[in-house]
């Protein structure tokens, strides 16, 4: 048996996506099971995975490497999958295309609201849940339907692990915050970020305590966000994690004893990392992508889900509470 798992969006939603492929490699030990993704940084983080046998990448901004991409299709296609899964979230209608083009017989998806997914034949209905466990119940068409307990994942290399020991050396402080200011560029995506002067004072709070030392995590799009060291009081206690791939940013963030971000793909690999982990949500559903660990809060004003246009109702076609 063949099955190709589609997580293309980005980091945050790959690592959503783990437990699924778990219960797959429980349920289906001998198959054949690949994993492809849209990011670099989503196929760097999952390296070491148990549950797959090959990852494939394609730039999920698809015309941009038009020709490499179709050829990794044409490569998927040539396998003659059994089974598709596409992830969510996936209300774009090019993801039903991909998977209609690699043409596994079975495709499964959820059933979202006008976006091609009929050239899916297994729709999920969504509903008010985790997207764990919504990535979950797209294993019902093969039928499986587990209620084990879930956790999020992530396998860290001997080097990577003695990487972060010597990053963190040298500190005097023992006790490590991490801190996420920042989020995806794309798509309105900004709207997700909790105000940068909030966060520094919640970071000189926090280093007002003389075994504390605050690492804030920065992205290549984050350099505006350096101005934080302008705006805190204890500056010789903050350090900024910039300029490192994706799996050294992990292996950093796994020695923190908590961490503070906004939704973004680093807050899920601090929960992957078993890191205490603190979700700060401005905008987008928390019910779909809280830090999922019972070590961890997502910190809301209000019902954030109305705001941003990828809430379960709206990828759905529901109406919330509002009517909207």
């Amino acid at each position: 048996m063949k099955i190709l798992a589609i997580a293309i969006p980005g980091i945050g939603n790959t690592l959503l996506a783990v437990p699924m492929l778990k219960e797959l490699r429980r349920h289906f030990p001998k198959a054949r099971i690949d994993l492809l993704v849209g990011l670099h940084s989503s196929a760097e983080i999952m390296k070491g995975c148990p549950y797959t046998d090959n990852i494939y990448l394609i730039n999920k901004k698809f015309e941009k490497d038009f020709f490499k991409n179709l050829s990794t299709l044409m490569k998927l296609r040539k396998e003659g999958y059994d089974i598709s899964i596409t992830t969510i979230p996936a209300q774009q209608p090019h993801y039903n295309l991909l998977a209609a083009f690699v043409g596994a017989k079975k495709r499964i998806t959820h059933d979202y609201k006008n976006n091609l997914v009929f050239l899916q034949n297994y729709k999920m209905p969504l509903k008010i849940c985790h997207d764990v466990e919504q990535n979950l119940s797209l294993l019902r068409p093969l039928g499986l339907n587990t209620n084990r307990k879930q956790q999020l994942e992530l396998w860290l290399s001997n080097e990577e692990e003695r990487f972060a020991a010597d990053f963190i050396k040298n500190f005097k402080e023992k006790n490590l915050i991490g801190m996420h200011l920042g989020t995806s560029v794309e798509r309105g995506m900004l709207g997700k970020r909790w105000p940068l002067e909030r966060f520094a004072e919640l970071a000189d709070k926090l280093m007002a305590g003389e075994k504390t030392r605050i690492l804030v995590f920065l992205g290549p799009e984050d350099k505006p966000l350096e101005k934080i060291t302008q705006l805190v009081k204890y500056k010789g206690k903050l350090t900024l994690v910039k300029d490192l791939n994706i799996r050294k940013v992990a292996s950093i963030i796994s020695r923190c004893k908590l961490f503070i971000s906004n939704d973004s793909g680093l807050m899920h690999i601090a929960v992957a990392c078993k890191v205490p982990t603190m979700g700060i949500f401005v905008s987008t559903d928390y019910r779909r992508t809280a830090p999922y660990a019972k070590q961890a809060i997502a910190l809301r004003k209000g019902e954030t889900y109305t705001i941003f246009r990828q809430s379960i109702e709206r990828l759905a076609g529901m109406k919330n509470k509002q009517g909207k």
